[in-house]
């Protein structure tokens, strides 16, 4: 009884292989994969379906409790290295024993493969079948023997090519209906183009003459950006349809070269290369926007505006370390060997001395922030305003590099390094000529009280309004969107325990730990802020902000 779920995952595993085949999911597809082969050609059929069942058993050996030969991974590259064997398979002889060594030789590079795509950031598919494939190719040219001579192909003439083609369009509409009748398209355009090229008479001569351009080309490359791209999202079928075009263009000039080039075979190539190159044009060469860990963020953003509760955002200093500014609470202002507490709140009030260390610092915060510019983690933001994506930011910074980026619904929680403040009336004003707080108080020009720059000290407590706006627009988000802050700070930790209470997801973009434990249905990016935002963006099919542009220049508030 114990084997019995073994055997069935077994069973399932395989199926799945067959089905990774078109990039197709389910067996009901691997069962439609394979009868798509075998009305093609009965012996790579059986090849696949050998390899498929090798490639899960030798995966369930090594690691049983692994989820590798259950989802089908396990067995993808040795089915289509299978399929690639099927002319030695149906000629039969001693060439066809060398199988069982090309099989090992494909299993044995899956793993180094893996890990060099990985750092890629690209799926690297069946690129293991693919140059066991080719490597078989040359060693049968290097004795003499040709590889590609397959009898028995095409047992049920034209009808069984057609009947091919549906299985393989069946198998594909299983797992996303949008696709396939995409893939159908762009095949169809594609069989038309080359039955043109090769002066094809009738539609079945065109089915006939491009059966694998159709069935294992086109189609699957329609599909196949629904792996390295969120499946049935805009941007994944974009990716397809491009990807079909490219697919179809490698193909018939690969396979229309002079014969004196000596080309292998194209096999997959055609396909990963459509996929490939498709996927890195969609997502603007942005790996991270390839990274599946990132997917669950980008639809819980979108699935926010939908719901009309959009995302509000909530920064820290992470967001603008990428545009050279450290953490203004890091101490990297202050007078070195003075205490920390001389520059609090309650010293500035009390002690002339303690004024003119609290206003040399911010002096010289200020002079950095007003040398620096946004980063495209700040253009990210702005854009995906613009684009009715995120409701508003709450900054914990005072740069006001987000406003220079274009962001207009901005609440500066911890106020502005630009401008100055009266501690009685609220007067705001541009700073005092340099060095003249060493000279003298800054007193109000409206009331005579003291002024300080108005970034929040501490001690000093979050102003009134700009907390109401806060918690103002984190009660309607529905998602709160936490960049390149740790939560360490009262007033952030307040906040997102609001958003909480509010029923807002959390997502948190940032590379170190949290002070503020993450709640169990939080979503983490462990990224740097410049990379993730423009990832997500991408990812919401957000491009560029119109007002973009401001932030490839250097800031200028908060110059004298």
């Amino acid at each position: 009884m114990r084997s019995e779920p073994v055997v069935a995952g077994l069973a399932r595993g395989a199926a799945l292989a067959l089905a990774r085949i078109v990039f197709a999911d389910g067996p009901a597809s691997g069962a439609l994969v394979l009868a798509a082969t075998a009305l093609l050609a009965p012996a790579a059929a059986a090849g696949a379906f050998a390899g498929a069942v090798v490639g899960t058993l030798v995966a369930w050996w090594r690691d049983r409790d692994s989820a590798r030969w259950r989802d089908g991974l396990a067995g993808y590259n040795a089915a289509i290295l299978g399929m690639i064997w099927g002319g030695p398979l149906a000629r039969g002889g001693d060439p066809a024993f060398l199988f069982v060594l090309f099989l090992a030789i494909c299993l044995a590079i899956e793993a180094p493969l893996e890990r060099l795509f990985a750092r890629l950031a690209l799926p690297p598919f069946a690129a293991a079948a693919l140059l066991g494939g080719w490597l078989s190719e040359l060693v049968f040219r290097a004795f003499g023997e040709r590889f590609w001579e397959h009898p028995g192909l095409l047992p049920f003439g034209e009808a069984g090519v057609v009947a091919a083609v549906l299985c393989v369009a069946a198998a594909v509409a299983l797992t996303s209906p949008r696709a396939a009748a995409a893939g159908a398209t762009a095949a169809l355009a594609a069989a038309l183009a080359g039955g043109v090229a090769t002066s094809a008479g009738s539609f079945a001569d065109l089915a006939l003459a491009q059966a694998g351009l159709w069935a294992f080309a086109v189609a699957p490359a329609a599909v196949g950006t629904h792996v390295s791209l969120p499946r049935g999202s805009a941007l994944a079928l974009g990716a397809g349809a491009l990807a079909a075009i490219v697919t179809a263009s490698v193909w018939l000039a690969w396979t229309a070269a002079p014969a004196g080039l000596l080309l292998p075979a194209p096999l997959m190539a055609p396909l990963f290369v459509g996929i490939w190159l498709a996927t890195v044009l969609a997502t603007c060469g942005h790996p991270l926007a390839r990274d599946p860990a990132l997917w669950p963020s980008a639809a819980a953003l979108r699935a926010a505006r939908s719901d009309g509760r959009p995302v509000v955002a909530l920064t820290g200093a992470g967001i603008s370390t990428a545009s050279g500014i450290p953490d203004y609470t890091g101490g990297a202002w202050l007078e070195p060997g003075v205490p920390v507490s001389e520059f609090g709140f309650a010293r500035f009030l009390a002690a002339p001395a303690a004024r003119r260390l609290y206003w040399s610092a911010c002096h010289r915060f200020r002079e950095v922030a007003a040398a620096a510019g946004p980063n495209p983690a700040h253009a990210a933001l702005a854009a995906l305003e613009d684009a009715g994506f995120v409701a508003a930011t709450v900054t914990q910074n005072v740069d006001g590099l987000h406003q220079q980026a274009g962001s207009r619904n901005v609440v500066e929680l911890h106020g502005s390094i630009g401008h100055v403040r009266c501690l009685a009336c609220a007067w705001e004003g541009p700073w005092p000529i340099y060095n003249a707080w060493q000279l003298r108080d800054i007193l109000c020009p409206a009331c005579g009280g003291l002024v300080k720059p108005a970034v929040i000290a501490l001690g000093e407590d979050v102003p009134l309004a700009a907390w109401a706006a806060a918690v103002a627009a984190v009660d309607r988000g529905g998602v709160l969107l936490v960049v390149g802050s740790q939560l360490a700070v009262s007033s952030a930790h307040a906040l997102v325990e609001r958003a909480r209470a509010a029923g807002a997801r959390i997502v948190v973009v940032n590379l170190g730990p949290l002070a503020t434990p993450p709640g169990p249905g939080d979503q983490f990016v462990a990224a740097p802020a410049e990379r993730a935002l423009p990832a997500l963006a991408i990812l919401l099919g957000v491009r560029r902000h119109p007002g973009a542009a401001s932030a490839a220049g250097p800031a200028t508030a908060g110059r004298p």
